[in-house]
């Protein structure tokens, strides 16, 4: 048994098969062009493609996870549409010459590396909000398709990070939990998971290996802990303990959302047992 801890998003137990997911990479060239009116063309209709897009994402958010959570696809379209953004990327097309997808990626980079580097773990965390807006631009720039893995039932999906549309996107009756090796319990990936109800855990680092592919495992949402290969007595443990939690939470829901504790839980539990002796 191999035991891989990170940080916890949502409380609950998974079992499934570790599936890796690797997103297409875009091959970024810098090149100086000789129309940069053409490639300045590119780059509106890529950025009103992708408006379109993030609104649809939005109507689709609206239909799994409540409207502020469905917020989040409001808020790339303001990031496309941020002055300081868009200023960035025109001044590379028609000022110095350089092709779209470059100046996208490069621009991308900055605000990225800007917002990581801020003191609130909120703020670096909106750095993966940049990258999934710049992905989308270049997509469209590029003509890339966007590609989805094809999932098997009972899949935890292992990836570097997840974009909240990526996480929207996929096939949740086929998906038991996710794990990345980054990311943040802050960012909207982990937000978006917490509430269509998927365990998850995130920054478990470079120990979640793609040679674990195809393993049985089981993610302990409470803990943050992911058990690849678990032995019998880590797995007789978390049925308790996911027995345990259940309990909690519909005694909560009883109570009205009173917090749980374990002394809570057994004095509620043996006064239950003295009204039916």
């Amino acid at each position: 048994m191999i035991s891989i801890k990170g940080r916890s998003v949502f409380g609950s137990i998974a079992r499934g098969k570790l599936t890796f997911y690797h997103r297409d990479e875009f091959i970024i060239n810098k090149i100086k062009v000789s129309d940069p009116e053409l490639e300045y063309k590119k780059y509106v209709k890529a950025k009103n493609a992708a408006l379109v897009e993030l609104g649809e994402l939005y109507d689709r958010a609206r239909l799994s996870v409540w409207e502020g959570d469905a917020q989040i696809f409001v808020i790339h379209q303001m990031l496309i549409t941020d002055e300081q953004y868009d200023s960035s990327i025109r001044t590379k097309i028609l000022d110095e010459h350089f092709n779209a997808d470059y100046a996208v990626a490069s621009t991308s980079r900055s605000f990225a590396e800007m917002l990581a580097q801020m003191d609130s773990e909120y703020m670096q965390s909106r750095a993966a909000d940049v990258k999934d807006v710049s992905n989308r631009l270049l997509r469209h720039i590029l003509n890339c398709a966007d590609k989805l893995p094809i999932l098997k039932e009972n899949a935890i999906i292992c990836t570097g990070d997840l974009m909240p549309s990526e996480t929207l996107l996929m096939d949740k009756t086929k998906i038991k939990g996710f794990c990345t090796r980054s990311g943040s319990v802050n960012s909207h990936t982990a937000i978006l998971a917490k509430n269509l109800g998927i365990p998850a855990i995130v920054n478990v680092g470079a120990e979640l290996s793609d040679e674990y592919e195809g393993k049985e495992a089981v993610l302990d949402g409470y803990s943050g802990t992911l058990y690849i290969e678990p032995d019998e007595h880590t797995l007789r443990q978390l049925e308790y303990k996911e027995a345990v939690e259940g309990r909690k939470k519909e005694l909560a829901r009883i109570m009205g959302g009173l917090e749980i504790t374990d002394t809570l839980l057994q004095s509620a539990e043996e006064l239950l047992l003295q009204n039916m002796n």
